[in-house]
């Protein structure tokens, strides 16, 4: 039975977790910080009551909408950038960029879940 050794030179597979990927790391932590900054935010702007701040003529609660869903769409942006940051191949940042961005989704929805649970918003 023969055995097939891998070549001297064949470098091994790097890791997801490899230091010199630190960069795109530190670059996708930044985009899910900014998902809870966007409730932080909001929840500043309307206050825990956040029912009043609609029925007010000042358009509190819509603009707070807005800076909100501005964060969501930078953090997401973020998340999505990330992985090219990163070293591999392209098919790879674009499996992880796919991969980034379900999962920033899902920790907008844990974070507007715990909000819920917190303040009943």
């Amino acid at each position: 039975m023969l055995t097939v050794m891998p070549e001297p030179s064949a470098k091994p597979a790097r890791s997801a977790f490899d230091p010199r990927n630190r960069v795109a790391w530190g670059i996708f932590g930044t985009g899910l910080a900014l998902l809870p900054l966007g409730w932080v935010l909001w929840i500043n702007r309307v206050g825990v009551e956040w029912w009043i701040a609609y029925r007010h003529a000042s358009g509190l609660g819509p603009s707070a909408d807005r800076l909100r869903c501005g964060f969501v769409v930078a953090g997401l942006l973020v998340c999505l950038a990330a992985p090219f940051f990163a070293a591999g191949l392209l098919r790879r940042k674009l499996l992880l960029s796919a991969l980034a961005a379900l999962v920033a989704v899902a920790f907008y929805y844990l974070c507007g879940f715990i909000w819920f649970l917190l303040y009943g918003v």
